[in-house]
């Protein structure tokens, strides 16, 4: 990694399982505090030392670690204090294309697995994705304008607000094959007009839609197809089907755009297990796993009430003909799991597993990963220290 940066140093540090007195690291920051120690002992003579560093935390624990160090010298002299600077390093995480990371990370399994089958000690690992919900996507270019259609009140505080206008739900969870077959398959497009927006309570957003052409085959989560515009957090997306006053837009704002049907996931890796199937992979706690054959939420029920309540069912909608009746497959309303977004544009720092909490400082809770996070937090930076004995500095990174 240094090499293909072309970056030279005089040292490099790495966190090894236990110190050279056989000493175990509580953290990753306990070892560079250690290896920080070690470091100025050595070198007595260096009179100033700067750290690098991206993450807030790790920032404020170095200059906490620097100003007590330079305590004890005054009190305890070994060397004498020394001035240190930590320096912030704003942010600037990237991501892999979804493709190449998932083909990158399967290679690095295959060889896992080569291993794992010539020693029995060793499980083989596989892929495994969660499903959140089925949809048809919406483009980020045809998704900014969308959100531009909601109709905020004077002096609304942003700061509440979530944005969506980034899909239009077909079905909780994995799609049955026999809705999937319907709508074409995953990879599909599908081309909607906007005709109307409408809000519930000042709470949450949205926008009617109609399929282009009108006679095209389609399936929503709704009677009438919509897509969640923006809601105040708090607020779930379920609660779009209660707005009942809707405003035509003007001629001159509608306009068509294009979906493509696809899966909100996450991968996981586990465990093979040869006598998981293929639902069974789907769920990440296995105690809360239900056989059945993933068509079944979707069986016939009768219901009745107004379409959307919070305690009544839901029908599902499946239509040829632009949003005329209402198809005969429904399911409750308490297995919707809609598509509950971090909002458009959010920001959030990187975390690294040092950043975690041990369980027991936390009550026995153990913080929960988003997996929606705009920066995915990367692995942790290994400990770079530099000596540049001519002017007398000590950098570390």
């Amino acid at each position: 990694m240094i090499a293909s940066q072309d970056l030279e140093f005089d040292m490099v540090g790495l966190k090894p399982p236990v110190s050279p007195t056989n000493q175990r690291f509580q953290s990753t920051m306990h070892f560079k505090q250690l290896f920080l120690t070690s470091l100025m002992e050595t070198y007595k003579l260096a009179d100033e030392i700067r750290v690098y560093e991206d993450r807030p935390k790790h920032t404020k624990g170095f200059r906490e670690f620097f100003a007590d160090y330079n305590n004890r010298q005054n009190a305890y002299p070994s060397r004498g204090p020394i001035t240190a600077e930590v320096i912030q390093v704003p942010d600037c995480s990237t991501t892999l294309d979804p493709v190449v990371e998932v083909a990158e990370v399967q290679h690095m399994i295959n060889s896992h697995n080569q291993i794992a089958s010539k020693q029995p000690s060793k499980k083989k690992l596989r892929i495994k994705k969660t499903v959140f919900f089925t949809s048809y996507t919406v483009g980020p270019e045809d998704s900014d304008k969308l959100v531009k259609l909601a109709r905020l009140p004077a002096n609304f505080n942003y700061t509440d607000l979530i944005w969506h206008g980034n899909n239009i739900l077909i079905c909780p969870r994995p799609c049955p094959a026999s809705i999937l077959d319907k709508v074409g398959g995953m990879g599909s497009k599908m081309k909607w007009e906007v005709t109307d927006t409408g809000h519930f309570d000042n709470s949450i957003w949205a926008a009617r839609l109609r399929p282009v052409p009108l006679t095209a085959k389609y399936h929503t989560d709704n009677p009438v197809p919509l897509v969640v515009l923006a809601l105040k957090k708090g607020t779930r997306p379920i609660d779009a089907g209660r707005i009942d006053n809707w405003q035509p837009i003007p001629q001159d704002r509608t306009f068509i755009f294009e979906t493509v049907i696809g899966e909100k996931v996450i991968l996981r890796i586990e465990p093979d297990d040869p006598k998981e199937d293929e639902y069974e992979s789907l769920f990440a706690n296995k105690s809360s796993k239900r056989k059945h054959t993933g068509d079944d939420e979707w069986a016939g029920r009768n219901t009745s009430g107004a379409h959307g309540g919070r305690n009544d069912t839901r029908g599902y909608h499946t239509s040829a003909r632009g949003g005329r009746g209402r198809g005969g497959q429904n399911r409750s309303n308490k297995s919707h799991r809609g598509g509950r977004g971090r909002g458009r544009g959010g920001f959030y720092n990187y975390r690294s597993l040092d950043d975690v909490e041990p369980k027991a400082q936390q009550g026995g809770q153990v913080p929960q990963v988003d997996y929606d996070d705009s920066f995915p937090s990367l692995p942790p930076g290994s400990l770079m220290g530099t000596m540049a004995g001519k002017d007398r500095r000590i950098s570390g990174l």
